[in-house]
């Protein structure tokens, strides 16, 4: 487990989310016309990424982390952290339906954000583990 393992994916993720959101024109760009949907879809968005940001919390927290007699640094998911991705997963689609229901567009950059958000937060926590650890 190294810091540049650990936060490239989540790190990649994000750029694509800006990058995506940053295209003039497109009916999916989520950031760029955020505001102009309303105070709902600005709510949902914020509200969507807090929960993501606490689910990854919280697998950070549950990922068992040690360190071999080498000195090399490893983490694994665990019972807990499989069972808290088809949780998030479920609430991510919970906050879909509410979008839909409401009638509050969605964005892929909502989604890509998400992702990296959590991951980032998971990875994060289990980082600051490995300092205890180590």
């Amino acid at each position: 487990m190294t810091f540049r393992r650990t936060f490239i994916f989540p790190t990649a993720l994000f750029a694509i989310a800006l990058r995506v959101g940053g295209v003039a024109g497109t009916q999916d760009s989520g950031l760029g016309g955020l505001s102009g949907l309303g105070g709902a879809s600005v709510a949902l968005f914020f509200e969507a990424l807090a929960l993501t940001l606490a689910f990854g919390l919280a697998r950070g927290f549950v990922t068992d982390v040690w360190v071999e007699a080498d000195g090399t640094v490893l983490r694994r998911g665990g019972v807990l952290v499989a069972l808290l991705w088809p949780l998030t997963l479920g609430v991510r689609a919970g906050i879909a339906l509410i979008a839909h229901r409401s009638g509050v567009p969605e964005t892929v950059t909502l989604i890509w954000l998400e992702l990296a958000v959590t991951l980032m937060a998971q990875n994060a926590v289990t980082m600051a583990r490995v300092g205890r650890v180590v």
